[in-house]
């Protein structure tokens, strides 16, 4: 397996504060045929007393990272958007990010990631905290539940 990883934009320096009450499982990524784009999804769980909200998302992966969410047209067509205003995150619930719902978004690809690689990308909370990510690379179709939650032990997954 190729251990390509791409470091995310905000690193664990700088005085970046972590997310202590926000854990990510089943991370992983689907890459978009040529592969200049892909789309990651994930489960985030609040594990706090207190609501948050993800405002945005960056990764030294791509040109551009931004959350996503599918929405239908007034015309029934189905259509991606940026989320506007973040994503908030109740305390104590969890937000899936779902193929035709929400997903994280890389535009311009660095580099020529292939499946088993592995994508990095940082969301960055309203409270100032934010949490790595590090979503495996899988075949179009397959899930991170499917292939034995191959999604990488270095991102937050249990509340503690």
């Amino acid at each position: 397996m190729r251990a390509l990883i791409f470091a995310a934009t905000f690193s664990l320096f700088g005085g970046v504060a972590l997310s202590q009450s926000l854990s990510v499982q089943d991370a992983f990524a689907w890459l978009s045929p040529g592969a200049r784009s892909a789309a990651a999804y994930l489960e985030l769980t609040n594990c706090g007393e207190s609501d948050l909200r993800v405002m945005a998302v960056s990764s030294d992966a791509a040109a551009h990272a931004m959350l996503h969410r599918v929405a239908e047209d007034a015309d029934g067509s189905a259509r991606m958007m940026s989320l506007e205003g973040g994503l908030p995150i109740p305390a104590g619930a969890s937000v899936s990010f779902k193929p035709g719902g929400l997903h994280v978004m890389f535009m311009g690809l660095r580099g020529r990631p292939g499946v088993e690689d592995s994508l990095s990308f940082t969301l960055a909370l309203e409270d100032g905290g934010s949490l790595p990510v590090f979503a495996t690379i899988l075949r179009r179709g397959e899930t991170a539940i499917e292939s034995n939650r191959r999604a990488s032990a270095e991102s937050p997954t249990r509340c503690e």
